[in-house]
């Protein structure tokens, strides 16, 4: 029992650790993210506003061929309901976008530790036996992780200074702080903890060579890599944009020369 106490901790540990680089170099990438997307965002989304209007003009035309003028015609409402959704995704990602601070190096220290206090806790793994009990450290997570990426200590704070009632507060089942646990769970949770460490791993190799964050560690070194890339990446949008145009008259006139009219 002892051993697998120590074993869980240990691993406990590790895997907190893990999370907290994820959670420091995460926002590097995003940082990248943000930048590219306030930049190109007008630019993506006449691009993907021009390919759901061939998509749904193409559509229009088969169902005019397939099944007659009545049922094309609902092909505008899907048309509308699909570029409206469309457009909530692009204010959706904005949203997700915005709002995160820059900490100073004392701040970014204080979130450090009291993220690692909490996540060591509260951590959903801790409690795979018992779903009620998982549901509600998987909210509480979710919440501590949220405001870590958003660089909100004062409620990591308010978090930690009394869990229960931020529970409470929420409408979660309450839980119970007490940490006994049997031989067979403690072995259980160990290689459950065992497998997140591994997974964890590969999620940060991941995020250490992916494309966004080579593309941080050139701008640390010149600010102005973000606009080259921007201009590249937009250069090739803007090409792609002129050729969906050309994609949508065409199918736009095949409709009129079938129907009379192009409803969108």
């Amino acid at each position: 029992m002892e051993l697998y106490q120590r074993l869980v901790e240990a691993a406990r540990n590790r895997l907190a650790e893990l999370e907290l680089e994820y959670g420091i170099e995460k926002p590097k990438v995003d940082s990248v993210r943000s930048k590219l997307f306030a930049a190109l965002r007008t630019t993506y989304q006449e691009r993907d506003r021009l390919r759901l209007l061939v998509q749904f003009r193409k559509a229009f035309i088969d169902r005019l061929l397939a099944e007659g003028e009545e049922a094309a015609g609902a092909t505008a409402e899907d048309y509308q309901r699909e570029s409206a959704e469309k457009d909530r995704e692009y204010d959706s990602t904005a949203s997700a976008l915005d709002g995160k601070r820059e900490l100073n190096e004392d701040e970014t220290s204080r979130l450090k530790q009291l993220w690692k206090k909490l996540v060591r806790m509260f951590h959903p793994d801790l409690h795979e036996h018992d779903p009620e009990k998982r549901k509600t450290y998987e909210l509480l997570t979710q919440a501590i992780n949220e405001a870590r990426d958003r660089g909100d200590i004062e409620l990591l704070e308010r978090i930690a200074k009394d869990p229960q009632a931020f529970i409470l507060k929420q409408g979660w089942a309450s839980i119970s702080l007490d940490a006994e646990r049997g031989l067979k769970e403690l072995r259980s949770l160990y290689e459950h903890l065992q497998t997140r460490i591994l997974e964890m791993i590969e999620t940060l190799d991941e995020l250490r060579t992916s494309a966004e964050m080579e593309i941080f560690r050139e701008v640390e070194q010149d600010e102005k890599v973000i606009d080259r890339i921007a201009a590249a990446q937009r250069e090739e949008l803007e090409q792609e944009i002129t050729t969906l145009k050309a994609e949508a008259e065409r199918v736009a006139e095949e409709a009129r020369e079938l129907a009379g009219e192009v409803l969108f």
